[in-house]
């Protein structure tokens, strides 16, 4: 439910002047299930410990998952704007009047819908707005979606006050596409719940605990069931992984969009592919349940369950795409491939599977670095010290 909004308008020294907490509104276009908004979800709580009161605002509940259960559960506060499409002045209106009433000091967008309509009432509400660039590049596949994605460079440029980049690569990408000065951008790497990962059962036990079967050598794939994650080079790289592991089984781990479609295009894999559907609260037990993970995918940004697997000492093998290199490091804790290899992918998988010494010390390596590098606490730490720089401009 949307907390009901007072219809007084609030006025007053902002955080900087008052000393109280910032209070920032983070946006999102919905919770459905995906990497962005699974890491809204699991940093929000941690703004609170390094000053700021955080709200989270969607532009729609039409797509929610069990994240909003999640967000219900940690007490922060949820508004929605009930917006029917991304240009809906109603809705716009509605967050105007959700800023001011709530002395929101800043605005932090973190997909191209947010950010688009958070530029939009920038001026409005003379309020700082702060954007995340979470992927490299945007879907492109319909002429709606090439349109809404070349939004985004016009709002970061002229609507933002700062972006957050999650990768180095994904920082260079988009201050050449949206002609921002390299001073307009920091990277914040996304960060996990280390703990929800860590080893809590042997990979048989989290395997009777699944129903998976215990002999058999098992690859994990975790992603969105759409375009650009690599799916058909996976099942390309099948054949030739099965002629060297003639057992094994891929778990495809998600839904969307196009699980019909690549439900008939694994087919004639039989019983090396299954796919699991969603598995939000079991995922630390299939990636324990593994013997690898692979992200075989196009375009990436930084891929989240990277560092899940990383942080449950999985060893991963992913294609070199985006900020790929900035989770994985090439033959210490996985492999990265060209992004249509499928014949490197698959002997990197094979050999993961037939050097079980050598992939779980990548896996130790992989917690190790995980430990040092992506943590929800020190993203949370930088998010909020870019807020307070960028509040007393």
């Amino acid at each position: 439910m949307t907390p009901t909004i007072p219809s007084t308008q609030a006025s007053g020294p902002g955080a900087e002047a008052s000393g109280r907490p910032v209070r920032a509104l983070v946006m999102m276009s919905c919770l459905q299930m995906g990497g962005g908004e699974t890491n809204v979800v699991g940093f929000l709580p941690f703004l609170s410990r390094y000053g700021v009161e955080p709200a989270l605002c969607t532009l729609t509940t039409a797509r929610d998952t069990v994240l909003a259960d999640v967000v219900a559960r940690t007490g922060i506060a949820r508004y929605d704007l009930g917006a029917r499409r991304m240009l809906d002045r109603g809705a716009w209106r509605r967050l105007e009047q959700l800023v001011l009433d709530q002395r929101i000091d800043v605005i932090h967008s973190h997909d191209v819908d947010s950010n688009v309509v958070a530029a939009l009432v920038r001026r409005r509400v003379g309020r700082a707005v702060v954007m995340t660039r979470n992927v490299l590049a945007d879907e492109t596949a319909t002429w709606k979606l090439f349109m809404r994605s070349r939004l985004v460079f016009p709002a970061a440029r002229f609507g933002s006050d700062h972006v957050i980049t999650v990768a180095d690569a994904v920082g260079r990408s988009f201050a050449r596409r949206a002609a921002l000065p390299r001073d307009h951008l920091t990277t914040i790497r996304t960060g996990i719940a280390l703990e929800r990962f860590t080893p809590a059962m042997t990979r048989d036990e989290a395997r009777e605990a699944l129903g998976w079967d215990t002999a058999r050598p098992t690859v994990v794939m975790v992603s969105v069931l759409r375009q650009g994650k690599g799916h058909d080079l996976l099942f390309r790289a099948i054949p030739r992984l099965r002629a060297s592991i003639p057992r094994v089984v891929v778990k495809i781990v998600g839904g969307g969009e196009m699980e019909e479609d690549l439900r008939r295009q694994a087919a004639h894999l039989g019983d090396a592919v299954e796919f699991t559907g969603q598995l939000y609260e079991t995922l630390p037990t299939a990636l324990w349940a593994s013997d690898a993970l692979v992200l075989p995918s196009r375009a990436e940004g930084l891929p989240i369950v990277l560092i899940e697997a990383a942080a449950a000492g999985l060893p991963v093998v992913a294609t070199d795409v985006g900020g790929c290199s900035e989770v994985v490091a090439e033959g210490r804790t996985g492999f990265l491939v060209g992004r249509d290899d499928d014949e490197m992918l698959a002997d990197r998988l094979a050999y993961l599977l037939q050097h079980g010494d050598a992939a779980r010390a990548m896996g130790s390596a992989a917690r190790s670095r995980a430990e040092a590098r992506f943590s929800l606490s020190e993203q949370a730490r930088a998010t909020a010290d870019l807020y307070r720089r960028v509040l007393a401009r």
